[in-house]
């Protein structure tokens, strides 16, 4: 955090290698800032096995305004969060995709306590939600409202995990 700045780096990377070949590529990278509790920047372009999107929202008097490869540009509903996941206030409201700007409206489920395991080997005592509606997913935080797993089914039916990785 910087002069009350808090700036989240995001960068995803997923391969699908078949022996040493590369058969599958996704690449998002972006940046999201918050000041006083809000998102006031986000800036993100994705390469999925080619195909580029990208998106940007930027905080004006009216709201959140957001531009994408996939939609018009729009003003975001006062509750919606960019869907970067870390941040489990994001339950509560419309997300805006990171890809391409697409408003998505989660139906999320709290399942419960659950213990998960988080990339450097440690099991964590964690709160489990099922997030479904224009997607489905899992996520766990920890009990001090941190991120620390998300699991999904990919398009080719493989289990996906992402996993908390301090440092």
């Amino acid at each position: 955090m910087s002069n009350g700045t808090l700036s989240v780096d995001i960068a995803v990377r997923v391969n699908v290698l078949f022996g040493p070949i590369a058969i599958s590529h996704y690449r998002l990278d972006g940046i999201e800032k918050w000041r006083d509790g809000q998102v006031f920047h986000v800036a993100t372009t994705t390469n999925n096995d080619g195909e580029a999107d990208d998106m940007r929202a930027d905080r004006h008097p009216q709201g959140l305004i957001v531009q994408g490869s996939k939609v018009q540009t729009y003003v975001a509903p006062a509750n919606a969060l960019p869907a970067t996941h870390w941040n489990q206030v994001e339950l509560n409201g419309p997300w805006i995709n990171l890809q391409n700007g697409r408003l998505l409206h989660p139906s999320v489920k709290r399942l419960g306590a659950d213990k998960v395991r988080v990339a450097n080997g440690d099991i964590l005592l964690a709160r489990h939600y099922r997030v479904s509606g224009d997607f489905a997913l899992q996520l766990w935080y920890g009990y001090h409202r941190q991120w620390l797993s998300l699991a999904f089914t990919g398009k080719d039916g493989s289990n996906i995990t992402y996993l908390r990785r301090d440092g």
